[in-house]
């Protein structure tokens, strides 16, 4: 599993590389340590977490930082296809 911070605004939230944390199955709590992300400026920064799996298709979603400030939570199940 990978993510990574995408930003419309990257004078001012910057994009970052994938970061790797650990194999799924994964779970984690964290905050937002996103430089220069505030509340009124988190509707331009989304998450992308990728999950990649040999044998798999490689699965992509993209969460909106505003909504998960607000839900406090980012939430997803990936549902992993077999390659054809």
């Amino acid at each position: 599993m990978f993510y990574r911070v995408l930003s419309s605004i990257p004078a001012v939230v910057k994009n970052t590389n994938e970061t790797h944390p650990m194999t799924t199955p994964y779970e984690e709590t964290r905050s937002f340590n996103i430089l220069g992300l505030t509340y009124e400026n988190s509707r331009d920064v989304q998450i992308e977490i990728k999950v990649v799996k040999t044998g798999y298709e490689t699965q992509v979603k993209r969460f909106n930082v505003h909504q998960a400030l607000d839900q406090q939570e980012i939430s997803s199940y990936f549902m992993l296809v077999p390659k054809e």
